[in-house]
């Protein structure tokens, strides 16, 4: 008798189990379709802002940048037509931070969170210029072409950094021909800001025609300042340092892929100056940042020493392709410590 209640016991108990299984599986299972219908919902709706910011930017700029005596101007007053990708707009997430980019009659690319531009320009109009609208003397002078750049960051809504400082007024360059280019370069302390790993560089710069109007504008502006700007390694000890640690950047994996073998030694100094810096840690394996995937979180201010390599087998400057083998070694002007190295 106390075995078949016993039993009924365990049957009742395992099918009471069974049941509780089955609802905590269903129950789950909703969960996890609510989550995914929550992630599609919440993706289409961030899909719907991005295109909604997209066009309602290229509105702002193109009654904003485009002259009325603009070829084909008619089309700048359409609505923007996304190309190149089917959504007609790509994102990324690099050393920027997460950024939208369109291809249309104009090409925009913006901070998808704060909506910043960090690049406006009229592929088609630059095109057109650079082939038809020749002008190899100016008419206005370069106060003028500073003055009329600084207009159009004006109606982009972009206030120059209090520490960007004029690097450069050309007119008629090999790119950008018969035009204006105006640019600017940041400055901690009256530094200036390293400018060897071209991807990372940092700068303002307006493209304008002087018929035609706007042509481009381009902004990297995303470098912290650097804690300190007192320097106090002098530059022969910064060169001692330097020195020193150049034999390890040749063993580095990332040079000896570039470069076959790590048998040189540096010859020449080219340069030694002070420059803000972004840390890439080159010679600590741990720490060794050769791709930036996210924006940067500090500066240094360095002694940048800039050598020139031979090789030790031909006792020839060392090359890569076409141009000699150079080294940059970065040393922290105010602790002395190895920061960074870049290489050709």
């Amino acid at each position: 008798m106390k075995s078949n209640v016993l039993f009924a016991s365990c049957v009742i108990s395992l099918s009471f189990i069974s049941v509780f299984a089955i609802l905590s599986v269903l129950s789950f299972s909703r969960v996890r379709a609510q989550e995914k219908a929550t992630c599609a919902s919440e993706k289409r709706a961030w899909q719907q802002t991005d295109w909604a910011a997209v066009t309602n930017l290229y509105r702002i700029y193109a009654s904003k940048l485009v002259s009325t005596n603009v070829p084909g101007y008619e089309e700048y007053r359409q609505p923007f037509r996304g190309g190149g990708v089917p959504s007609g707009y790509e994102i990324r997430s690099d050393y920027e931070g997460e950024t939208v980019t369109a291809e249309g009659q104009l090409n925009l690319s913006f901070n998808r969170r704060t909506l910043t531009p960090y690049r406006i320009y009229n592929k088609k109009l630059i095109d057109f210029v650079n082939t038809n609208a020749v002008q190899k003397v100016p008419t206005l002078t370069m106060t003028e072409a500073v003055r009329e750049a600084k207009r159009y960051l004006d109606l982009i809504g972009i206030s120059l950094p209090t520490n960007m400082v004029l690097k450069g007024c050309l007119f008629d360059g090999s790119y950008y021909k018969h035009s204006w280019t105006v640019a600017w370069e940041p400055t901690a302390g009256g530094y200036t800001y390293d400018t060897v790993m071209e991807p990372y560089v940092q700068f303002v710069s307006v493209v304008f025609n002087e018929r035609y109007g706007f042509l481009r504008f381009h902004m990297q502006d995303y470098w912290p300042l650097p804690k300190s700007t007192d320097v106090k390694l002098t530059r022969e000890e910064a060169l001692a340092k330097a020195e020193r640690a150049a034999p390890l950047v040749f063993k580095t994996p990332m040079f000896r892929a570039r470069n076959g073998h790590s048998d040189y030694k540096v010859r020449t100094v080219e340069e030694i100056a002070l420059r803000v810096y972004l840390p890439n840690w080159a010679l600590d394996p741990k720490r060794a940042v050769w791709i930036r995937d996210r924006p940067p979180t500090e500066t240094r201010l360095c002694w940048m020493v800039h050598f020139v390599t031979v090789d030790v087998h031909t006792g020839k400057t060392g090359e890569h392709g076409n141009n000699p083998q150079y080294v940059w070694i970065y040393v922290d002007a105010v602790t002395g410590e190895i920061v960074g190295a870049n290489f050709t």
